[in-house]
């Protein structure tokens, strides 16, 4: 079976953020709409294994944070949305060659991006599973400040978390 092969046209049009303070290194070499990830992304359960060639870079067309963020763009604790992905790889596997991956990013109101996540809703420490059903779009802050804790237990503890 061959490749998928897409050519991004690069546009102005996407407005990006400072990195976030404190964000890991990436090496990025394209910047999608949404809409070109869930267009072009396969079933996560359907084909685990399948890859597409987009601007020359290999990534995966199946990922399970794909079908989290094509359900909501929007992090479930602070309301800031997901508005691009980036094709981009860890700087430290970019030396080694590694995969690139889409991650989705938004922009806070002072002007930074932040990646998205997806979270498990009951923690897998707690007994919570893989499945879509289980998971949300959170920001990377919200997520890490949630933890291992669900978010009633979260709610509870009055995290009074926002970054938007």
């Amino acid at each position: 079976m061959e490749t998928p092969s897409y050519t991004i046209e690069l546009t102005e049009n996407i407005r990006t953020g400072l990195p976030h303070p404190g964000r890991q290194a990436y090496e990025r070499v394209a910047l999608c709409e949404p809409d070109f990830v869930f267009k072009h992304r396969t079933k996560f359960e359907n084909s685990q294994k399948q890859k597409m060639l987009v601007n020359g870079y290999l990534t995966t067309a199946a990922s399970q944070r794909y079908e989290v963020f094509a359900n909501s763009l929007t992090c479930v604790n602070c309301g800031v949305t997901g508005s691009y992905f980036a094709l981009e790889r860890d700087i430290g596997t970019a030396r080694a060659g590694g995969p690139f991956y889409f991650n989705l990013y938004a922009i806070t109101k002072d002007g930074y991006e932040i990646l998205m996540t997806k979270d498990h809703i009951v923690p897998k420490a707690q007994g919570g599973n893989n499945h879509i059903s289980n998971m949300q779009t959170m920001c990377k802050v919200c997520n890490e400040k949630k933890g291992r804790t669900t978010e009633s237990e979260l709610k509870v503890q009055g995290s009074g978390m926002r970054v938007s």
